[in-house]
């Protein structure tokens, strides 16, 4: 019999693009084994398997089961943030089918397995309804985790009862607001941190108490009410309970110091901007070693790498029942800048090759520049509205390091350096907008720069435009008033005090700190009673000593030294030792030890003033060989002087 295969050759040939090509190892007529799924997906899957209807005997034990399955797949780890979803959202229905038969509340003890199942539901929604708002794929699964939820509340009978997160929000909202105007509105914001702290008590919510405690410190600093900021600032150390505790998390740093962790980032957050305030708070009140301890542990958490807890500025509230309150804090870009301006900042001391008050500025504008092409982690929500808060703060942050470092320069007697960073911060806050918030801070530094170089007129004219900009009664106004006052009284003006000069004096008698301190010097200055200007220069000591201020400690060494150069020879001689040394390490030589660079004598016109003191008390004692250093050495500060004024005609050719 013939073959029934056709003779046409193309008809012939079997069509191998149709059919799958068959492995080496693989026998004919085998079936094709697909790749096993992982734990994970079978546990997603088992529920479906599991599933019956409630008259089946076997339907309590499949939904125990299911509730199992879910909670070891979440467990496991490894999943994409769909499967995530699909896990939370099976606990959800599972829990919300165990709630409303009931058997969360019965007491046997074969029913332990199902016992506050709401709670783990709402928590549940809660991770879900995040999920859904950080993936963009999955927001089509929100509505169905609210409506479980409305579900939820049906079953509890809560239909009065918003979730707590949304009584929070109006709250937060209206501090923002407050804040946010022109002048912030102080007393309102206070108001709804006060009713927003009530109502987390009521609630029972510690991390909102917790937050409104913060919110409250940082509206009574930037409201300036002082008298209000220490008991603040212990509530929230207290209730973030930095005391070394052996019960709660502690690491040590190089040095063997214990400090307090943070586990949460919600903690996390909270500890850092606390840090800070209190900071700021003890450098204004002129305590250094209450801001050094805090400054010790703010570096700490950042370099065990705290920050990392909330990449993106975002951190969950957990809160007693419904889902978390999810918050947008400073970004952790902003808050490493910060954290360099922060110990700038706190550290008042000049002296030194390397003083660490520079030393902070200048490493924080190397990171500044070596981060800003970097990429800047947001949600994906965000939009540039949320960018640009977060590039301008940043930039208002390298601003006030520019300042840091012209004020530094100027007190180090490097006036080249200072007028270069001057001209830099002009410049750069032009280029960025910021030239009118930053302009009565700058024309204070050019104020003092002219003041230390002698150039009395300019210096003058300088003072009174940095008190216009700087609004009457702001602390920029109150610093310039000084300045002027000072320079008045340094060019011999022997009249009485003004009114606005007195207004100044107590403006600068209730801030504290180094301005508290220049207020009594200038007190002092200004009276004829030797006894009150001496008990004035003691207060002004102490508290110089105690901010660590060796630029200011200087001066009112220098002064006091002269009300006991005729009564107390030894005592003034102890003083203008200290003063001496303390002018010498204000623009240190460098490692060269060149002294011909610009700031090698230090202060030079200080270390004049003391020489010419010395010579004096020398060749009263008759001492020839210490008169005659001393001459050699007076010479050298004569020529700094020399120096700095030529500096000032070049920087202002038109001076006579």
């Amino acid at each position: 019999m013939p073959s029934a295969v056709s003779s046409d050759p193309v008809n012939s040939e079997p069509k191998q693009t149709l059919k799958r090509k068959r492995n080496d190892y693989e026998p004919e007529g085998s079936i094709r084994v697909p790749p096993p799924l992982s734990p994970q997906l079978l546990l997603l899957q088992l529920p479906t398997l599991l599933a019956h209807p409630p008259s089946h005997p076997l339907h309590i034990p499949g939904l125990h089961l299911s509730l199992l399955a879910y909670r070891k797949c979440l467990s496991l780890g490894g999943l994409t943030p769909d499967s995530e979803c699909r896990a939370l959202l099976g606990i959800v229905e599972v829990g919300i089918r165990v709630a409303g038969a009931g058997l969360s509340t019965r007491p046997e003890a074969e029913w332990t397995w199902a016992a506050r199942i709401e709670n783990e539901v709402e928590r549940s929604i809660g991770k879900g309804l995040l999920l859904c708002e950080q993936h963009t794929s999955l927001r089509i699964h929100k509505v169905h985790f609210l409506s479980l939820h409305v579900r939820l509340a049906i079953w509890q009978h809560n239909f009065k009862n918003d979730p707590p997160h949304t009584l929070y929000m109006p709250h937060l909202s209206l501090i923002s607001l407050a804040l946010s105007s022109n002048p912030p509105d102080i007393p309102q914001a206070l108001q709804s941190t006060a009713t927003l702290s009530e109502l987390a008590v009521k609630l029972k919510d510690q991390p909102i108490l917790l937050l409104s405690n913060v919110i409250r410190l940082r509206i009574l600093m930037k409201g300036e009410q002082w008298t209000d900021v220490p008991e603040s600032l212990q509530q929230v150390e207290t209730l973030l309970r930095f005391e070394v505790d052996p019960a709660l998390p502690n690491s040590t740093n190089a040095q063997g110091v214990a400090f307090r962790t943070f586990e949460t980032s919600f903690d996390a957050a909270m500890a850092v901007h606390t840090l800070m305030l209190g900071i700021v708070y003890y450098t204004q009140i002129g305590n250094s070693i209450e801001a050094s301890k805090r400054l010790a542990h703010l570096h700490f958490l950042l370099d065990s790498g705290l920050l990392e807890a909330f990449p993106q500025g975002l951190v969950s509230v957990v809160l007693q029942s419904g889902p978390p309150l999810l918050l947008r804090v400073t970004h952790p870009r902003i808050l490493l800048q910060l954290a360099f301006l922060t110990s700038s900042i706190s550290k008042r001391d000049p002296v030194g090759r390397k003083p660490r008050r520079k030393a902070f500025a200048q490493e924080g504008l190397s990171m500044i520049e070596s981060e800003s092409r970097g990429f800047i982690d947001l949600p994906l929500w965000s939009g540039l509205h949320e960018m640009n808060e977060v590039t301008m703060g940043i930039s208002k942050i390298k601003a006030d390091l520019l300042c840091e470092l012209a004020a530094v320069a100027i007190s180090r007697s490097e006036f080249s350096d200072a007028k270069t960073l001057l001209s830099d911060l002009i410049s750069y806050t032009r280029s960025t907008g910021l030239f009118p918030s930053f302009a009565a801070r700058i024309a204070l530094h050019q104020a003092h720069l002219a003041h230390a170089t002698g150039n009395s007129p300019r210096a003058m004219l300088c003072y009174r435009a940095a008190a216009h900009l700087g609004g009457e009664g702001t602390w920029l106004w109150a610093s310039a008033r000084a300045g002027e006052i000072g320079l008045r009284i340094g060019l011999g003006d022997q009249s009485e005090l003004s009114p606005l000069d007195r207004e100044t004096l107590q403006l600068c008698r209730g801030s504290g700190g180094t301005l508290e301190c220049v207020g009594r010097v200038l007190e002092a200055a200004s009276t004829d009673e030797i006894v009150k200007a001496k008990q004035h220069f003691k207060l002004s000591l102490e508290m110089a000593t105690a901010a660590q201020d060796n630029h200011l400690r200087a001066l009112v060494l220098a002064i006091t030294s002269s009300y006991y150069f005729h009564t107390a020879g030894d005592h003034a001689l102890v003083m203008l030792r200290t003063c001496r040394q303390l002018a010498a390490g204000m623009g240190s030589s460098d490692a060269s030890g060149s002294s011909q660079s610009e700031g090698a004598t230090g202060n030079a016109a200080l270390g004049l003033w003391v020489g010419e003191r010395f010579l004096e008390i020398y060749n009263r004692q008759g001492r020839l060989d210490k008169v005659e250093k001393q001459k050699v050495l007076n010479e050298e500060f004569t020529s700094a002087l020399g120096r700095i004024v030529e500096f000032a005609s070049q920087a202002e050719p038109g001076r006579s």
